[in-house]
């Protein structure tokens, strides 16, 4: 149990660092729902409309809610600025 509460705390005040940076392809992330202050996550089972992909789900954060940033389409290396528009997919590291 205290093993959570220091990921929790981590958690808070990594997402504190990294506030107002430019997200950079190759990142590694986290995405917390502004709201239920709860982060993506990806769960073991397959996606229920396409099986190639996982499943994910919002839960309090734990293995499974780090995410790096990769181009979709190819074109951007690691490093460079992720822009709005780009279509980007996200890996669960």
């Amino acid at each position: 149990f205290e093993a959570l509460e220091d990921e929790a705390a981590i958690n808070e005040l990594d997402c504190a660092r990294q506030s107002g940076l430019d997200v950079l392809y190759g990142s590694v992330i986290q995405l917390k729902h502004s709201k239920s202050n709860l982060f993506l996550t990806q769960v073991r089972n397959r996606a229920y409309l396409n099986r190639l992909a996982m499943e994910v789900c919002l839960n309090a954060g734990k293995k499974g809610s780090w995410w790096r940033i990769k181009s979709a389409d190819g074109i951007k290396v690691d490093g460079e600025q992720v822009i709005l528009g780009d279509r980007v997919y996200l890996e669960s590291v």
